[in-house]
């Protein structure tokens, strides 16, 4: 009986000791990301510069600097578009937040932060940081409320 108590005493001693070991790397769903970063205040901002930009090209006659401006407007929409349904990488929005991944690394414990992991090892654990990412947009209730709703679809 008492080699039952011990063995189990040592496996929970390596279990927990294992536990500790282990990895923490932290995951986000870009589809997240890419709304939260959409409906920004600082995107929102970015598109009124390019508008005011627009309408001073307008009224001195600048047409090529019009249809730039349009141009980039039409190549913005679609992009957000792609990085939407996935065909496009969210590299923009990262940049973003480049400045703040340390801290919120350090703030969720995990020691590297990626899009996805396709395998992971056992040494590996997986923290979703997505959140925390989506939270530097200082996303609306609206905006949350659709990502939430997003989230429950299954993927495509």
């Amino acid at each position: 009986m008492n080699r039952i108590i011990t063995a189990a005493i040592l496996l929970t001693f390596a279990t927990a000791a294992g536990a500790q070991n282990r990895t923490r790397v932290g995951t986000f769903d870009a589809p997240s990301l890419v709304v939260a970063y959409y409906r920004s205040d600082a995107w929102t901002q970015q598109v009124k510069t390019k508008k005011a930009e627009q309408d001073r090209a307008r009224q001195a006659g600048d047409t090529q600097k019009v249809a730039d401006l349009e141009k980039w407007g039409s190549s913005q929409q679609e992009l957000a578009h792609q990085q939407l349904t996935g065909q496009a990488p969210v590299t923009n929005i990262l940049d973003e937040l480049k400045p703040a991944m340390a801290e919120i690394a350090a703030a969720e414990r995990v020691e590297a932060i990626a899009p996805n992991l396709l395998y992971s090892a056992s040494n590996l654990e997986v923290v979703d940081v997505t959140d925390a990412l989506v939270a530097r947009f200082h996303p609306s209730q609206k905006t949350l409320s659709i990502i939430q709703d997003m989230r429950k679809q299954p993927p495509r």
